[in-house]
């Protein structure tokens, strides 16, 4: 007779347990959860058919033939094609369309828009405005009337038109003013379950006013306001411009943050996924927690970035600084830059002034200094080449090595060198000046001259990715 498993009941109450979590809690996202931990089925699958097995020889059963069988290798194969693909969804379009089928009725019924009348209330040149807009966009513009205009469209899916008639009846708009606080509410909350209403705003408020937007899914685009803009939202994306005040997004996830030229700082947090950040002329500190799938920062203050698997922090950005989950590109910034990975990534800083700290688990990191004096640097990765260029008159003192690799010398005897088959080890010094550390486990160290030609050379594109090593997957988190 056949010994049956375990493994095929307990992975049957795992995945029973992630769709009842998905019901008790409709707020978190069973897709992301699947398309994200997937793999832990495997390795959950693995591990207890060990234990399996170890248990039967202990008690001195007959081992099975065969570790698994055909059947338990055809779902194996096409777990894996369903994982991945999900996860490419979810890693290309973030809310899925079947997630929508998972979580709601945007399949059935026909959307049908109807106008938002325009509505008006005087508020001073300081107000505060609260936007309550659960789904849908908020366009936001500063005017020198000091009052606040709100217009726009509304889109209700119903089944029937009477019915969406009904919901648009049921989800008017209301525009209120107490003291200071003037609220824009949407309703939609009203509206019932079998529908779907989404409101996009035109809204006008006084250049001085303060925003707080809070929503569920939505845009919200704020252009020429002096006051603070604080967005909290489950899945936004956010436009800002000509901001006089501090920007603050507490998200979920979103495809875009954008930020141009805010006199205060910017403080955001995304607990899921954000697709793009683009940050440029930021008076203020900028402090990031979160995960972003590529970054572009210029003309920053301090900027403080804490990652799912990178974190740096960096004085000032006189230039700029562009993160993708395979590279990392500085360009003329003020330290202490440093930077720590545990991802592989490629590190290339040009003109970094003050200081210089960068430690991968693999990855090249080149440096390159096109004038004096040049920074005090500890470059450091276990897998991967480090390179340094700097100017031929620079005075810097020099250690480090390389437990498997070469070192190659450009400035002479000053630097002493010592390899042996495998490994090689270096130091010296070309003057009084600031103390450089390279050390790689496995990979070569080039300390070169820089010239008139590298200095002059346009910036280089970004290195294609690397082939995925057995633990990373194309489009990880940064």
């Amino acid at each position: 007779m056949r010994r049956g498993s375990i493994v095929g009941p307990l992975l049957l109450i795992a995945v029973g347990g992630i769709f009842l979590a998905n019901n008790l809690r409709p707020d978190l996202s069973l897709l992301q959860v699947i398309s994200e931990y997937w793999p832990y089925l495997f390795i959950a699958w693995g591990l207890l058919r060990l234990i399996e097995i170890g248990a039967w020889y202990v008690s001195n059963k007959p081992l099975p033939e065969r570790g698994m069988s055909g059947g338990e290798w055809t779902f194996v194969i096409f777990l894996a094609l369903i994982g991945s693909g999900m996860f490419a969804v979810h890693r290309h379009w973030g809310l899925s369309p079947m997630h929508w089928r998972i979580q709601g009725i945007e399949m059935f019924g026909e959307p049908y828009d109807f106008t938002i009348a325009e509505q008006k209330v005087a508020s001073g040149k300081t107000p505060r405005i609260l936007i309550e807009n659960f789904r849908g966009n908020a366009r936001i513009v500063g005017s020198d009337a000091e009052e606040v205009r709100v217009s726009g469209r509304k889109t209700v899916r119903a089944m029937r038109i009477e019915d969406a008639q009904s919901g648009d009846q049921s989800t008017q708009l209301e525009l209120s003013r107490q003291g200071d606080v003037v609220t824009i509410r949407t309703n939609q909350e009203r509206a019932d379950s079998r529908m779907r209403v989404n409101t996009d705003l035109e809204i006008s408020v006084p250049k001085g006013a303060s925003i707080e937007g809070r929503g569920r899914t939505g845009d919200f685009d704020v252009t020429d306001i002096t006051g603070n803009v604080a967005i909290e939202s489950d899945n936004a994306g956010v436009r800002v411009q000509n901001l006089g005040g501090s920007l603050k997004c507490d998200l979920r996830k979103s495809d875009i943050i954008r930020a141009v030229t805010v006199k205060g700082g910017v403080d955001l947090r995304v607990t899921g996924q954000s697709d793009n950040l683009e940050l440029e002329d930021i008076a203020g500190p900028t402090t990031i927690n979160g995960s972003y799938y590529e970054l572009q920062f210029r003309k920053l203050s301090t900027v403080r970035f804490d990652g799912t698997a990178t974190n740096f922090r960096v004085e000032k950005c006189s230039g700029e600084i562009r993160m993708t989950p395979n590279t990392f590109n500085a360009e003329n910034v003020v330290g202490p830059l440093i930077l720590t990975t545990s991802r592989s990534k490629d590190v290339e800083i040009t003109d970094a002034t003050q200081s210089v700290s960068v430690t991968l688990d693999r990855g090249d990191i080149e440096v390159q200094a096109s004038k004096e004096p040049v920074a005090k640097m500890d470059l450091r990765t276990r897998n991967g080449d480090v390179t340094v260029a700097l100017p031929e008159r620079a005075k810097f003192v020099l250690s480090g090595a390389t437990q498997r690799g070469e070192v190659a010398n450009e400035f002479g005897e000053q630097i002493q060198v010592n390899s042996n088959e495998r490994s090689a080890s270096f130091a010296g010094r070309t003057g009084e000046g600031p103390e450089i550390m390279l050390n790689t486990d496995r990979g070569t160290i080039n300390l070169r001259k820089a010239t008139s030609e590298m200095i002059a050379e346009p910036a280089k594109p970004p290195k294609p990715p690397r082939p995925p090593h057995t633990d990373e997957l194309k489009g990880e988190k940064i």
